[in-house]
């Protein structure tokens, strides 16, 4: 038999490569002629600014991007910018983004200016919206407390829907169906759009359904999952402005897998021997939002912009023992409520940007362990609310045509309060916090197409109501817990023309206060223990061939991160140096109407382990070694242009020779082969 299947998989490699040569063979044929990159606008400073003139560090991925290579969910849209990694824990299609050798907590997540409320999961916001509604992924680097406050210690994920005022139709309708064959799961997704008379109008509807996923160590107990993803978007421009209305009604159920299954790359163990596990039954967020933009009001005055949102989110997480039986029932709801304000202002050579955000989130916290039921940390309820409120401003000065300085500062109050705690009433407290962060930077145009920046930044992350007030399970909250801080250091050089991208950014990052888990003799417990400095060098470049219309590119990150606890250094702590991406990409023109894309990659990891002191033997130990590895990927896409709308099929081939491996960031293991298949059509 395994001779068969190693027959059977070199068939299968022998096939995939004579794909690609037959597909770059025909590149001469190619003679197509192109057109001048275009600008690449972003938000990533509040406001809509070309990306060779801002300070930051910014990735961008669009929608036509996630056309060609289909995705199961948001965070494996990014593998193509440096600094940027797929994390999961053991909670399979709930993967997440962490930045620069930084936990995924760190990384704040917003959609349409709608912050992603993580503060009752230790290990980061859900991103909990398709990649189908995406219209565009802005993905900032570094510190960004200044305008977007707590959290984005490590940067912000940006997520832009997409919306039907942009559609030159009164009616439009797409439809795609996408199949995985590492979970032998199906995501049928459907949308209806249009404008009409200024008005216009988005809605759609998405599903998905995993089984346990296969991997090269064995199938993944516990791993299955399924979403639903209900959206929709009403606008109305007019003369001076816009107002828009959206809402999402999103759902998730799915296991969670015990880590024991995967640790050091051991074999995936017997389930008779798991001596419990978790299923989240509900994992439900709806969210409205709402905003309104005014322009040119008086002279100096450009624009005012409010926005508000509403948001309901109810977790619920059912333990059971090895034979499946219930143990009780864990369940958290928080509804959050917000509202931000900015205005942008013309004087002169200035551009100030000044604004007041205010977020409110109330929680309820319920635990049930029915086999255990006298204990007092197992079984409570708890409420409270965390309260943000800020006030920020930036300027940029336009010093000459070539030359401007970017500078900006953020007043920041936060309140965490525990009203009720039914085990523990000592733990009714309220915890306040300030704090002042500033950011300055330069960008500097010093030849044509070429952009120079230094950018120096703080950040700031509060402890969560979890780590300061209500613990959780065997956890004990910390009310002593301070804020992480960071003072960050950045220079960069883009490059955008000729067909030629360049993005080069060499950072240092310094941690004060890190929280992080620890064992003490009372329980578990966050503490701030830890100083961390993360340095490193990113580069993303691609480069058109112009007659042949292909495109070779590549994303490198190196990087350290060291730590220092109770006075011991280590620069070892599980976080890969090197990680990279080279590929190409060739579009052809089979006739007027019809469109061929291929994209030949390779991803890579350089070996990481993570070193820990035990200070009551003194001694240095070595644990979670991963070692290195390399995973060859293979995407084609055919789009076509009918009378009756646009075709599209795809087909995304990851992992083609069947590596075993872990991610950096990521406790469980990736798929083994992997075939993404995607057909659509769209009028």
């Amino acid at each position: 038999m395994s001779n068969r299947l190693t027959l059977a998989r070199m068939a299968r490699n022998l096939t995939v490569l004579s794909l690609i040569a037959l597909s770059l063979s025909d590149l001469a044929l190619g003679q197509e002629r192109i057109e001048e990159l275009p600008v690449i606008t972003v938000t990533s400073t509040r406001s809509e600014r070309d990306l060779m003139n801002i300070p930051i560090s910014v990735g961008v991925v669009n929608d036509f991007e996630y056309d060609r290579e289909p995705v199961m969910s948001v965070a494996d849209m990014l593998s193509d910018i440096p600094g940027a990694f797929v994390a999961g824990g053991n909670q399979p299609g709930n993967r997440k983004v962490s930045l620069r050798g930084l936990g995924p907590e760190h990384t704040l997540i917003f959609v349409d200016g709608v912050k992603q409320s993580g503060f009752m999961d230790t290990y980061g916001a859900t991103i909990s919206i398709d990649p189908s509604n995406i219209e565009r992924i802005e993905l900032i680097k570094g510190p960004a407390s200044v305008l977007y406050g707590s959290d984005a210690l490590g940067g912000v994920l940006n997520i832009i829907t997409k919306k039907g005022a942009g559609s030159d139709k009164a009616i439009g309708f797409s439809t795609r169906l996408i199949y995985d064959s590492a979970t032998k799961g199906y995501q049928p997704q459907a949308a209806v759009y249009g404008s009409v008379k200024g008005f216009g109008y988005r809605f759609s509807a998405v599903g998905q359904k995993a089984k346990d996923r296969d991997t090269p160590r064995g199938k993944l107990l516990y791993s299955d999952y399924q979403h639903q993803d209900y959206s929709g978007q009403l606008s109305y421009a007019f003369e001076r402005g816009r107002l828009e209305i959206g809402f999402e009604d999103f759902r998730r159920q799915g296991g969670l897998t015990p880590l024991d299954f995967t640790q050091d790359n051991a074999p995936i163990m017997d389930p008779a021997l798991v001596a419990s596990y978790s299923r989240t039954i509900k994992d439900d967020r709806k969210t409205l939002r709402g905003k309104l933009v005014l322009e040119d009001l008086c002279a100096s005055l450009e624009r005012l912009t409010l926005s508000g949102y509403g948001q309901k989110a109810i977790l619920e997480v059912d333990p059971k023992n090895g034979q499946s039986q219930s143990l009780g029932k864990n369940g958290a709801e928080y509804q959050g409520l917000g509202f931000s304000l900015q205005s942008e202002w013309g004087l002169g050579p200035h551009q100030i940007t000044l604004g007041f955000d205010y977020d409110k989130v109330k929680f309820e916290d319920n635990r049930r362990r029915d086999d255990l039921p006298t204990l007092p940390l197992l079984n409570y309820q708890a409420k409270g609310y965390n309260l943000q409120m800020a006030t920020f401003i930036q300027d940029e000065w336009q010093i000459t045509q070539n030359f401007k300085i970017t500078g900006g500062l953020r007043q920041n109050w936060t309140e965490n309060v525990l009203d009720r705690h039914s085990q523990a009433p000592a733990r009714e407290k309220a915890v306040k916090e300030n704090r002042l962060v500033a950011s300055l930077g330069v960008n500097w145009e010093f030849l044509e197409d070429f952009s120079a920046r230094v950018l120096f930044s703080q950040g700031f992350k509060t402890p969560t109501p979890l780590q300061l007030l209500t613990g959780s399970g065997y956890l004990l909250p910390n009310p002593d817990l301070t804020p992480e801080t960071s003072d960050n250091y950045e220079v960069g050089l883009r490059y955008f023309s000729r067909g030629l991208y360049l993005d080069l950014s060499l950072y240092y990052n310094s941690i004060k206060d890190a929280i992080d888990y620890v064992s003490t003799p009372y329980g578990n417990q966050y503490q701030n223990v830890d100083d961390k400095k993360n340095y490193g060098l990113e580069l993303a470049a691609s480069y058109l061939i112009e007659p042949l219309l292909l495109t070779p590119y590549a994303s490198i990150n190196l990087m350290k991160v060291k730590t220092v606890r109770d006075g011991f250094k280590t620069d070892h702590n599980d976080r890969a140096e090197f990680t990279g991406k080279l590929g190409l990409k060739w579009e052809k023109d089979l006739g007027e109407k019809t469109r061929l894309y291929l994209d030949a990659n390779a991803e890579m990891a350089s070996r990481s382990f993570k070193e820990t002191f035990n200070s009551a033997t003194n001694t240095v130990s070595r644990s979670a070694i991963r070692p290195a590895w390399q995973t060859a990927n293979l995407a084609l896409s055919l789009e076509s242009q009918t009378a009756w709308g646009k075709c599209l099929a795809s087909l995304n081939l990851k992992n083609l020779f069947d590596q075993d491996y872990i991610p950096v960031g990521a406790f469980l293991p990736e798929p083994g082969f992997q075939m993404i298949a995607s057909v659509g059509w769209e009028f």
